[in-house]
């Protein structure tokens, strides 16, 4: 595995900040630049997309940087910085897929701090990328132990469903809503889930066959309304039928 650490210090020498790079020089820089990119490339392929993706993000950034410290008359770094784009772009979706492809087999070994770590480093993307069924197990999976990660794929699940304007499914999206809400209430992060009420409140507002359920559920209510028992119908019949 690569470690970061590693890797930005091998970033920072070969990109040589400070240091003028003419135009005979060039050659040897740009080499000493892909090699790290092949690094890089390497770790895409040992299914460290996500890592790979953020220091991909910080190389194309560097090398805007050093654009007024170089002699780029051949164009040189300028292809360099294509080619790292149309790395980050395969580490982004080599991070998509593998969370996709491991949350459900990690729920299936039961490999709880695996897991949690793979959550944990997952965008809001990343998640809602994973199918329902493997979410949801997971989630469950998390909810006592680990209430926050659960919290994340909950809360993917349920805007998944809004986002996609699915409105038939918009009572699996409050259900959901309510179990991310338990889950961060569970965790103390109450924080995290003022900031998803918020969002929603200002992204969904007009979604008027979502946001009564929703609203509900900010409050502190169920999900759904639940219809009272028989006896429940009864004790507040008794009244009026004479009783004390």
């Amino acid at each position: 595995m690569c470690l970061a650490g590693d890797i930005e210090a091998e970033l920072e020498e070969a990109l040589q900040p400070g240091r003028f790079i003419a135009y005979n020089a060039s050659f040897d820089f740009v080499q000493e630049l892909e090699e790290v990119h092949t690094r890089l490339k390497a770790m895409i392929g040992a299914g460290e997309g996500a890592a790979a993706a953020v220091h991909l993000e910080t190389f194309i950034a560097a090398c805007f940087e050093k654009v007024e410290e170089i002699d780029d008359s051949g164009e040189s770094l300028g292809q360099v910085v294509e080619d790292l784009f149309c790395t980050w772009v395969r580490a982004r979706q080599a991070a998509e897929a593998h969370a996709a492809e491991t949350v459900g087999l990690l729920v299936k070994i039961r490999e709880l701090d695996r897991l949690v770590t793979r959550i944990s480093a997952a965008t809001a993307t990343d998640l809602e990328a994973i199918s329902e069924h493997s979410c949801e197990a997971a989630a469950d999976l998390l909810a006592t132990s680990h209430p926050e990660p659960a919290a994340c794929l909950y809360r993917a699940i349920g805007l998944g469903i809004v986002n996609a304007k699915r409105s038939r499914s918009y009572d699996s999206a409050l259900i959901q809503l309510e179990r991310a809400r338990d889950c961060y209430l569970a965790a103390g992060r109450t924080d995290l889930w003022e900031d998803l009420v918020a969002d929603i409140r200002q992204r969904h507002r007009r979604k008027t066959s979502f946001m009564p359920g929703f609203e509900r559920v900010a409050a502190g209510g169920p999900a759904l309304e639940r219809e009272p028992s028989i006896l429940e119908r009864a004790k507040s019949r008794w009244p009026k039928l004479g009783g004390e």
